[in-house]
């Protein structure tokens, strides 16, 4: 019985490692193929730092073929790729080469993970990093750092697995039966020739028996024309441009080739491939070609710029070549890409990334990017000025160590719950020295690669908060200065006051009595306001419900009205309004109270007199002062009296707070007054705004 032919004889092993080299560089994973009787048939494709920390020792070397010759068992029973792992917890796509039925090799691809290392399994590394004989914790941390796949990817890079497997056994099996074509005709030509030294007597049956084998030779090379047709079909589909050169010419090249190009195949068959090279890169690409024909060990692949058939010297290549006999003589094979496209990708994204980090280096203000448990993966140069430290020991630190107090960063945490995941903020960071640098901070969490970042911006505050405590200082200084203004403006209206009385007290004309007991009441009104402005914690406005119940209060006292009993009625809205209206307020209600008390009543009569205040929402103030005395004379016209209680009454509301006034005289006596709050609250205590008086 024949023995079974080896995949390493059917096929070149080169172009084999070029398949795998470029599915691992594009899938992101690495691969290897592993003959039947544990050889590998290609080198590790993409390997990553886990899966070769593991492989730099004796053991570790031993037990990872262990699992592959484990898996490759497994994959006997496989008709399509599937997920296994190894014993590390590495997961890999693994499917059987099948050519003619029979299993030629087995293909990996992985070293990573659909999820994150559990706890549980990282523990487990740990010990299997002791026995063979690696560093726990660097293994932990390789394993971390594993890329992990999603669902969605890991289909999308299983099919384009199946597809690398599935050409990787066609190519096996049309050179098998292209072998197995060129067996067939060479024992039909041996047997020819027997028969054609052992029948020369026999003419006619020889000729007869030349014709068949001649039939045979036939339907051997339509079958071995049928097997090129298949390579050639395979060629023509693949994406990159296939060539093959030979005495620098080139022999072949397929259709993705010429599109390069810009020339048919037939206007490059036999083209010298140097032609084809951009002027600048002609020398060196030459002499990589004649090194490598002497036999020098030169790169495989590497890139250089194309001349295209119109000039255009822009394309980017990159070429993988391999060495291998056509026709008796030497002769080069090997692919193409234009990478032009990604070039400039590359190009722009590295121009970007320039750009960030000039931004980020020259910003002003301290600049940390952490991960998820708040390490610090990137900082500016302004970080490292403010906190006083390199940069490379701050990348050892992280936020909680610089913040001073743990619940600044505590809060910062909070963020990641915020629709938003951004927040502003204050805390102390503690300098390298144990100083403490107050900032406010900018900061956001966001995602990059599934994985969590967090982004803190902190602006050196220390200025502000000084400016800061210096207004707060100014402004308690302020309002120990106010108070202390108003106690003593309100000492002075009292002096003021009791030296009226004392004046009043020294005539007998009833005229300078009247006239310097309604002085009297005024001062008092604007003691009462400094009083009250004083006693309380605001300076700049009034409490009008209670300020106008203690002026009605005092009013009423002050003026004797015998045996009259008259019924005070205060309504006024729980408002506070400001001084420089609440004061005219107050001398307007001290007016008609005052006029009210001494006017409206008789001897023995009972009455009434009614204070009314509202304030809608919007600043609209009604006021209204009213009694069911004796009423105004008959005739009486406010712009024209000669009374000076009610012509101030009058300039009060009209001039300084621009409202309207109206009389009502039946039954008694009502003034009713509008004003707008919004139109007075802006001006001072005291300032006249009709300027024409």
């Amino acid at each position: 019985m024949d023995e079974p032919i080896s995949l390493r004889e059917l096929v070149d092993v080169d172009i084999i490692q070029s398949i795998q080299d470029r599915f691992a560089k594009t899938v992101g994973v690495s691969s290897v193929i592993f003959l039947p009787n544990g050889d590998a048939l290609t080198r590790f494709s993409n390997p990553t730092k886990f899966c070769s920390l593991i492989r730099s020792t004796k053991e570790g070397r031993r037990r990872c073929f262990q699992s592959f010759a484990e898996m490759s068992r497994k994959a006997l029973e496989l008709s399509e790729p599937e997920i296994m792992y190894c014993f590390a917890y590495g997961a890999h796509f693994v499917a059987p080469i099948i050519i003619d039925g029979e299993r030629k090799a087995t293909m990996y691809a992985g070293q990573f993970r659909p999820e994150k290392f559990s706890p549980e399994q990282l523990k487990e590394l740990e010990k299997i990093a002791v026995e063979i004989d690696v560093d726990p914790e660097l293994l932990a941390r390789e394993a971390k750092n594993m890329r992990t796949v999603k669902d969605k990817v890991v289909w999308a890079c299983l099919n384009s697995f199946f597809r690398t497997v599935k050409v990787i056994a066609e190519l096996g099996a049309h050179a098998l039966e292209l072998r197995q074509a060129k067996d067939a005709l060479q024992n039909a030509h041996d047997e020819l020739e027997m028969r054609v030294q052992e029948r020369t007597a026999e003419l006619i049956e020889t000729n007869e028996e030349l014709r068949r084998e001649v039939a045979e030779r036939k339907a051997a090379e339509d079958a071995l024309r049928e097997s090129e047709e298949k390579y050639r079909t395979l060629i023509e589909n693949v994406q990159d441009g296939v060539f093959l050169i030979q005495d620098g010419e080139l022999k072949f090249v397929n259709e993705a080739f010429a599109r390069i190009s810009g020339y048919t195949v037939e206007e490059i068959h036999g083209m010298g491939f140097r032609g084809l090279v951009a002027p600048d890169d002609r020398a060196m690409v030459t002499d990589r070609y004649v090194r490598m024909m002497a036999g020098e060990d030169m790169p495989m692949e590497y890139e250089f710029h194309g001349i295209q058939k119109n000039g255009d010297t822009r394309t980017t290549v990159y070429m993988t070549i391999g060495l291998l006999e056509y026709q008796g003589e030497p002769a080069v094979i090997g692919t193409l890409k234009d990478i032009t496209g990604q070039k400039r990708t590359v190009d722009a994204l590295r121009k970007s990334e320039e750009k960030y980090r000039t931004l980020f280096e020259i910003v002003k203000d301290a600049i940390f990017l952490s991960d998820e448990t708040g390490k610090f993966v990137d900082v500016n140069q302004a970080a490292c000025k403010s906190l006083g430290y390199s940069r490379e020991e701050l990348l050892r630190l992280s936020n909680r160590e610089i913040d001073a107090d743990p619940r600044g960063y505590e809060a910062f945490l909070k963020v990641r719950n915020t629709p938003a995941k951004e927040a502003i903020f204050e805390v102390n960071q503690r300098r390298k020295d144990g100083t403490l640098l107050p900032v406010e901070i900018t900061g956001k969490f966001f995602e990059i690669d599934g994985e969590l970042r967090s982004l803190a911006i902190a602006r050196d505050i220390t200025e502000r908060k000084a400016a800061e405590e210096r207004i707060k200082r100014s402004l308690r200084e302020k309002n120990v200065l106010m108070h202390e203004i108003h106690h003593r403006v309100k000492n002075n209206l009292q002096v003021v006051s009791s030296l009226l009385s004392m004046q009043a007290r020294t005539t007998r004309s009833k005229e300078a009595i009247d006239v310097l007991s309604k002085s009297q009441s005024r001062i008092n009104t604007m003691a009462l306001i400094h009083t009250q402005l004083y006693e309380s914690g605001d300076l700049s406005e009034l409490n009008m419900e209670e300020f106008v119940g203690t002026l009605s209060e005092e009013l009423f006292r002050s003026y004797p009205v015998n045996d009259t009993r008259i019924a005070r009625i205060v309504n006024v809205t729980d408002r506070k309004f400001p001084v420089s209206v609440g004061v005219y307020v107050g001398l307007i209600i001290n007016e008609l109270l005052s006029n009210a008390l001494q006017h409206a009543f008789g001897e023995g009569k009972e009455g009434k007199i009614e204070v009314s205040l509202t304030a809608s929402d919007s600043g609209k103030v009604n006021l209204r002062v009213s009694d069911d005395g004796v009423g105004l004379p008959p005739g009486f016209d406010i712009d024209k009296t000669r009374s000076l209680g009610l012509h101030l009454v009058k300039i009060l509301l009209e001039d300084q707070l621009q409202g309207k006034l109206e009389v009502v005289s039946d039954g008694g006596v009502t003034f009713n007054m509008e004003f707008d709050i919004e139109c007075n609250g802006g001006s001072s205590y005291g300032e006249d705004k009709n300027t024409d008086r």
